[in-house]
């Protein structure tokens, strides 16, 4: 939840209305927003977005990590997650980190990256209408995939678009990133 201050300041500041919905969809994330995301959820040309962020940054209301966009004063939300699709075990020989590096970015059926957790521990994904998300908690050898949906009718397609990342996660391990995922022993 923002801090008053915070909201008080981005009120005051009288902000242009495009900066007031880049900060929204900002400050309502749990993770942080890549600038993809941000563009697409809200139909700007990159260069508008741009300038926005840059106006949001020199208020201090906003800062660029490389998780993606967060609030000044982000704190990690622990409040609505969705419902958990899959919950599996990743295999002891896979390097929980690597997989991160290697999942962040990318495009699944239908999905596009949204953003990731500060610590690198949950990555997130959207579908282009944003009635579906799909996030994937990676804790330890855990993975666990989750899907929240903004309706009822999209539940079953939140559902499926889960499955579809497990499906990925299960793909890479089987070619050759497997040989990148490998934690080498010493």
């Amino acid at each position: 939840m923002l801090s008053q201050e915070l909201v008080m300041a981005a009120q005051n500041d009288h902000l242009r209305t495009t900066d007031q919905k880049v900060f929204k969809i900002i400050s309502e994330s749990d993770t942080g927003v890549s600038f993809q995301a941000l563009k697409r959820t809200l139909g700007l040309h990159q260069e508008s977005l741009s300038r926005s962020l840059k106006r949001l940054m020199e208020m201090g209301l906003v800062s660029k990590q490389e998780s993606g966009y967060i609030t000044s004063d982000f704190q990690e939300k622990t409040g609505k997650e969705g419902f958990v699709v899959v919950d599996s075990a990743l295999p002891n020989e896979i390097n929980p980190n690597t997989l991160t590096n290697v999942l962040k970015g990318r495009w699944f059926k239908g999905l596009r990256w949204f953003g990731m957790s500060l610590d690198g521990t949950k990555l997130v994904w959207s579908t282009l209408d944003g009635k579906n998300k799909v996030s994937l908690k990676i804790l330890g050898q855990e993975l666990v995939i989750q899907a929240d949906s903004t309706s009822k009718e999209a539940v079953f397609a939140a559902i499926k678009l889960a499955h579809s990342v497990f499906e990925k996660i299960a793909d890479l391990l089987q070619t050759n990133v497997k040989n990148q995922l490998l934690q080498t022993v010493t």
